[in-house]
């Protein structure tokens, strides 16, 4: 199984404007933390894939660590 890894993408295109957190597998994301500054909104996304509770918390404690 391939190791997760971290990657933060800036978004101001698509209707959003602001910072998000891409959780990747191998060559397949997982899931997005993304905060919406236009919006002042911080929102999770799920890409169809069932995800482990360890990986998401890992995640979210990641996201909270970076801002």
């Amino acid at each position: 199984m391939d190791k997760i890894r971290y990657q933060y993408a800036s978004d101001v295109n698509s209707g959003r404007d602001g910072l998000g957190l891409e959780v990747w597998q191998g060559t397949q994301m997982l899931l997005e933390i993304f905060q919406d500054d236009a919006k002042g909104t911080v929102t999770l996304n799920t890409f169809g894939q069932d995800i482990a509770l360890e990986t998401v918390c890992a995640a979210i404690a990641e996201f909270k660590n970076q801002r």
